[in-house]
């Protein structure tokens, strides 16, 4: 240990200005790599760029779950029409042709094209003829089997021969400890088989006796009374717990109310009905409801009956529906419409758009474009008729269809 004897001598040399330095500090040094190691391993380097992906064999299948008529389930239902080339070639594969080359009625047709007229295919064989050895069933299987070469100690369970010295050995004694587990010799059967499954005890699991006891005491069995305290065999038979709760009058529930109950009607007196006659009315529909004061309009509303009534200035929602109802109307189309679809449904037009209110600009181009002709008289005979179809006098193209029709078939008659 370093002990100062006098601080008041210096020690030689010069003093430096940095007093907390030491010699080591100096001699250590750092390479270039060891500094430039050290700045890489703070530095944040970028990941790089993943590769592309390969290209996929097969594209991504769409998905088909909310496929409407008029998205992917229209390419199938109504397939693009063939080329002529195309169906020129769908036909030639069709139709039998009555050379050699195809087949005759019930036959397959020639495998191998390009051969002479008139060659056997069935009774040619070309190629090098091999020697027959036989069936491979008689092989397989022979009529007279092999002689058997192997030596018995190759067979199962055959006790192998050392050669032993006969008098000290004995190959009828059995080396080790005997097990007393299963006197009779079936000790591997019965730890393959589970008696437990066949008595239905594998579920059962080790408990301790007292909490085996406390089970059997105060928790019921499936179909076994809960009777903790024997109590039962007190009581007599067919003795049920609980409070007794009076039975339901039911036929006097389902009779109807008397008005006077306990009376009975005096054959002096008619019997007086609860409701007047003139008040009860049994009628359901709407036009057997309508007052008799009031007339029955019986002009057809423009549209199919959804809900959608043009008299009114909002849609109405049908009964037991939502607003999703009002404005989808998915009862209005059926099945047969989605197989078969119609020159309208190929076009994304629906019923709604046939019974629109139109203006008679729009309605005379339509029915001139599909080949109608019409003069100013004729067509204005014929809107004035299709206004009576509707209760506000709108016209729309089923309407104007239907006055154009009886306008047809009364200038027929004329003539």
């Amino acid at each position: 240990m370093f002990i100062e004897r006098d601080p008041h001598i210096c020690a030689a040399g010069l003093p430096t200005a940095q007093p907390d330095e030491v010699v080591a500090d100096s001699l250590q040094h750092y390479l270039l790599k060891d500094e430039v190691d050290a700045l890489l391993s703070d530095t944040i380097m970028p990941p790089k760029k993943p590769l592309p992906l390969p290209p996929l064999r097969h594209p991504i299948p769409l998905d088909m779950r909310y496929a409407g008529p008029f998205g992917n389930v229209a390419k199938i239902l109504n397939p693009p029409i063939k080329t002529k080339f195309q169906t020129l070639v769908d036909d030639f594969k069709d139709t039998p042709y009555t050379s050699y080359w195809k087949k005759p009625l019930g036959r397959s047709s020639d495998p191998v094209p390009m051969l002479p007229e008139g060659f056997d295919i069935e009774g040619t064989t070309f190629g090098k003829k091999t020697e027959f050895h036989g069936r491979l069933y008689d092989i397989v299987m022979p009529k007279e089997p092999q002689i058997d070469n192997t030596s018995k100690s190759k067979d199962p369970g055959v006790q192998k021969e050392y050669n032993y010295c006969a008098p000290p050995f004995n190959n009828d004694l059995t080396y080790g400890h005997r097990t007393f587990v299963d006197k009779r010799g079936t000790y591997a059967k019965c730890c393959v088989t589970d008696d437990r499954m066949i008595l239905g005890t594998s579920s059962r699991t080790i408990v301790n006796t007292i909490q085996a006891n406390f089970q059997d005491i105060y928790q019921p069995r499936i179909g076994v009374v809960l009777s903790p305290n024997q109590n039962i065999n007190n009581l007599p038979e067919g003795y049920s717990f609980g409070k007794l709760k009076p039975p339901d009058n039911l036929p006097e529930c389902l009779t109807f109310c008397e008005l006077n109950p306990g009376r009975e009607p005096s054959p002096e007196i008619p019997k007086i009905e609860d409701v007047p006659s003139d008040c009860l009315d049994f009628r359901t529909t709407y036009t057997e409801m309508v007052k008799p004061d009031k007339e029955q309009d019986k002009s057809l509303m423009a549209g199919l009956p959804s809900g959608r009534y043009f008299d009114q200035d909002f849609p109405v929602t049908p009964e037991r529906c939502c607003k999703a109802d009002r404005s989808c109307f998915p009862h209005e189309s059926d099945m047969k419409a989605c197989l078969c679809p119609s020159v309208f449904t190929l076009l994304h037009v629906n019923h709604r758009d046939m019974y629109g209110k139109r203006d008679p600009d729009v309605i005379r181009q339509v029915f001139e474009a599909v080949g109608e002709q019409f003069d100013d008289e004729k067509f204005n005979n014929v809107w004035e008729e299709a206004k009576k179809y509707h209760s506000q006098g709108w016209v729309c193209y089923e309407t104007f269809r239907r006055a154009l029709e009886n306008y047809d078939n009364s200038e027929e008659k004329k003539k």
